[in-house]
């Protein structure tokens, strides 16, 4: 009995796990130390720090998803992934 329930248990996480697939949500990132960055660095490095958050949140979205810049330093994030 304890064995089928195992079994069981085991299907309906596989069913679960392949449900999440196929959901989307969305999320906005935002990067608050920016003007620090800038302050101590340059406006050039805020702005590649900016870029370099852009396309790291593009690579874990991929084709799949939308990334959108808001404002300096903002994100809007849409896709299966989030």
């Amino acid at each position: 009995m304890n064995r089928s329930r195992t079994t069981s248990g085991s299907n309906q996480f596989s069913r679960s796990q392949s449900q999440q697939q196929y959901l989307t949500g969305e999320l906005t990132i935002q990067i608050d130390n920016l003007p620090h960055i800038a302050a101590a660095y340059g406006e050039a490095a805020a702005i590649i720090a900016e870029d370099v958050v852009h396309q790291l949140v593009l690579d874990i979205i991929g084709a799949l998803g939308t990334v959108t810049r808001l404002q300096s330093g903002q994100f809007h994030v849409a896709g299966p992934r989030i």
